[in-house]
């Protein structure tokens, strides 16, 4: 089976794995989503072996309910995710690693990064040290799209002995809602904090194949519509669909009415409507837009031709095979006005506050330019604002210069709006008695804007924005000779100005993004074999890496007890992000290091200090351990009498070389995936957890950290009456599946034997959990 097929362009030969040959062997695959092919040809350049690679086509052409591969060419980490993920990457390189280059491209965005000189050297540091990867550092000026064009390649292009082999990039990115790539083909998921460091190191992130939801756009909106106003009636859609964990492919010829900036509106909602990604295919739009930002017109011919030599371009002409399909029809939308709050009905009252905010991120040239117009035909005609109104027009200095290079700002500004800088806050600039019994505000450009001070607040697009303005209410009529109509620009008007923006506006936006702020720029670091570690750090501190001994049995001997729990034990409380108080384990900690309690911050402020983090896991009033009568982390010696915090007595356990264990009842580990609730676990030393049953996310993450997760079979805490002075033992020959194992409980000179339910739920659970967790799995092929 020899897939791998080439073509030349500019004298050059490229090499791919062909997908035509694929499917020519595979017939039923032709028509499969772009989504599912994307990802079909990675699990085939990938297969080690002929036996694999048969297996990937019938899963694949079966749309079987199995596992694949998602390969990520790159990573996009955030700044909360990045400083543990670096810490740990520096320990690595001093400890494990040789090579100063990573598997993968790493892209590290930081620009929103708190000013602290240990994580800013940290961060500096890698992106000397390591030669793929990346760093956005703070204090860039930075708008959302940054994740489109900027750092994508779209093409991800590797060379292999001494051939160019071409495949299309894919990303996993820490925070999904900042994932815009996938509203121009390149298929990104997201990335959990605890798969970071490994997803780095080259392991694949295992799912199941996914189910494919077809979105047909079809139809063209009406006169007056803009696209804000048939995003919002799209997302009703897509939240009132069951898409749970499934792709959402977009396709159409009404596509052509969705600019890039809009896709990426639908993108950064995907978690409200609980898909795994949204997609958009490369079409004609995505290749002119790419034209237009990086002005890298081979580049961009090369990706043409390999996409559609792949027929991984968006075509009109869609006959793939979706497992669900729904057709949202653009021509029946009207021009939408919203209430920001539920319980509110439309009421005519008069306006006092105006607001077009540009400032959340989203940079929509279309829709301002089209505002803009508006706002040039009522100046035009003699139209202003009332004085009695405060009308705003929030935005940053690169909107702001754009529109005075159009010959644009002037109108904005001449019917009345004052423009405020993106930081700006809109209440300053109001009087006391504005604020007092006004009736209502309209609303934005992209966001909801809501004064608590203003009786209504209604949302609309910013042409709306500026005709209400004009008119003083919220009753669209004739007033004062002022016909809305007349007002509005065509569509091919919009798109003339459109044209004039040239690629100056990207370079703007771009020139400085590696610059960073004073303080950013003031750090000096050096190319060293390891980072300087700075000991009396509370932001940067990492334990160094232990070895982990395969496993091929079970084996815990003599285990004491850390805590019994009650049921509905939740992430968030294992480790929070919260203020840290002065009252808890971890204030000591800081004290001691001399920081004052006005500097404590938050949890998720010093996530790269693993002993801090350690010392804050489960110390929170809404966890009680059973042994004793106090919440937070606190347990009981039952050799001293003594009352111990959960640190404590993990270095006792360890002192002793026994191995810890916590029991729990019904739903431990409950709510979103927390990297640092299985983290701390890991490192205060527990070797199992007993639970009636566990929340699945966190199930999961114990096993990537090495913990073993056992289930109640017919016992629990209370039948079984436990204290917490008892000692277990849990050995088992072998490791498999479904298994049922045996569990000895002393007490005094009582024991108990009880069956518990081994949760390794399939083959590469094992395999993680028999080598130690996520981490020492991969290590073991690269070291």
């Amino acid at each position: 089976m020899e897939y791998i097929d080439s073509f030349v362009i500019e004298n050059e030969r490229f090499f791919y794995f062909s997908l035509e040959k694929i499917i020519n062997e595979n017939p039923k695959l032709e028509k499969l989503p772009l989504s599912l092919k994307i990802l079909l040809e990675a699990n085939i350049r990938n297969s080690k072996n002929e036996l694999t690679t048969k297996k990937i086509l019938d899963i694949f052409a079966n749309r079987k309910d199995e596992f694949i591969n998602f390969y990520p060419s790159r990573v996009v980490l955030k700044e909360y995710t990045a400083i543990p993920t670096l810490a740990e990457l520096a320990k690595l390189k001093e400890e494990k690693l040789k090579s100063k280059k990573l598997n993968l491209s790493v892209d590290l965005l930081l620009q929103y990064m708190k000013e602290n000189e240990d994580t800013y050297k940290l961060a500096k540091w890698c992106d000397k040290n390591f030669s793929n990867l990346r760093v956005i550092p703070p204090g860039s000026k930075i708008i959302h799209p940054i994740n489109l064009e900027y750092l994508s390649t779209v093409l991800h292009i590797e060379k292999i002995e001494e051939k160019f082999l071409l495949f299309p990039e894919t990303i996993a990115i820490s925070d999904y809602k900042d994932n815009m790539t996938n509203s121009f083909g390149v298929l990104g998921h997201k990335l959990e904090s605890i798969d970071a460091l490994a997803t780095i190191l080259g392991l694949p992130l295992k799912i199941k194949l996914p189910k494919v939801v077809g979105i047909k756009v079809v139809g063209k909106p009406k006169d007056g519509v803009l696209s804000s106003d048939f995003l919002q009636v799209l997302l009703d859609v897509l939240e009132n669909a069951n898409l749970d964990e499934k792709i959402v492919e977009f396709y159409g010829d009404g596509l052509k009415y969705l600019t890039l900036e809009n896709r990426t509106k639908i993108l950064n909602k995907a978690s409200s409507y609980k898909a795994l990604c949204s997609f958009f295919a490369i079409d004609e739009k995505t290749i002119l837009y790419y034209n237009k930002t990086r002005q890298n017109e081979d580049f961009s011919k090369l990706v043409d031709k390999y996409l559609k030599t792949q027929k991984l371009f968006l075509n009109e002409e869609n006959n793939l095979e979706y497992d669900e399909s729904i057709e949202f029809d653009l021509s029946n939308i009207f021009p939408r006005v919203m209430p920001n709050l539920k319980n509110e009905v439309f009421k005519d009252k008069n306006i006092v506050l105006s607001l077009i905010d540009t400032s959340n991120g989203f940079l929509n040239p279309f829709l301002i330019i089209h505002c803009a117009l508006v706002a040039k035909k009522a100046y035009e005609k003699g139209f202003r604002i009332d004085s009695k109104i405060k009308a705003f027009f929030k935005t940053d200095l690169t909107v702001y210069d754009y529109l005075a290079n159009l010959d644009l700002l002037k109108y904005l500004e001449g019917i009345g709006f004052y423009f405020v800088n993106t930081n700006g806050k809109i209440e300053e600039k109001l009087s006391p008695n504005i604020l007092t019994d006004c009736s209502i505000s309209s609303g934005t450009l992209e966001n909801n804007y809501i004064n608590e001070n203003i009786k209504l607040n209604y949302t609309m697009s910013a042409s709306l924005v500026v005709i209400h303005s004009l008119i003083g209410s919220m009753k669209l009529k004739v007033f004062d000779k002022l016909n809305p109509n007349e007002l509005w620009p065509e569509h091919s008007e919009v798109l003339r100005y459109l044209e004039k923006i040239d690629d100056t506006l990207y370079k703007d936006i771009y020139k400085n993004i590696f610059l960073g702020n004073e303080k950013w720029q003031d750090i000096i670091v050096e190319k060293s074999e390891s980072f300087p570690w700075n000991d009396d750090s509370s932001f940067v501190q990492v334990f160094p890496f232990k070895e982990e001994s395969f496993k091929d049995k079970i084996n815990i001997e003599n285990g004491e007890i850390l805590a019994l729990f009650n049921n509905e034990i939740k992430t968030k409380y294992i480790s929070s992000n919260i203020q840290i108080t002065p009252y808890i384990n971890v204030a000591n900690f800081l004290q001691e290091k001399g920081v004052k309690s006005f500097d404590f911050g938050t949890f998720e402020d010093r996530r790269g200090c693993s002993k801090l983090m350690v010392l804050g896991a489960f110390d929170t009033n809404e966890i009680k351990n059973m042994m004793v009568s106090k919440e937070g982390a606190f347990t009981k010696d039952f050799k001293t009498g003594e009352i111990i915090s959960f640190y404590e007595k993990s270095k006792r356990v360890h002192q002793s070389q026994k191995d810890l264990i916590i029991i729990a009842d019904e739903n431990y580990g409950i709510g979103e995936t927390n990297d640092w609730a299985a983290k701390a676990t890991k490192l205060l030393g527990v070797k199992a957890i007993i639970a009636k049953s566990f929340g699945e996310n966190h199930r999961k993450d114990l096993i990537k950290m090495g913990i073993l997760p056992l289930q109640f079979i017919d016992d629990d805490i209370k039948s079984l009456n436990l204290k917490g002075y008892e000692s277990i033992n849990i050995k088992n020959s072998e490791i498999k599946k479904d298994l049922k194992l045996d569990a000895f409980i002393y007490k005094g000179e009582q024991i108990y034997q009880i069956k518990l339910k081994l949760r390794l739920d399939n083959e590469f659970e094992i395999q993680i959990y028999k080598n130690g967790g996520l981490v020492p799995f991969i290590l073991k092929d690269i070291v």
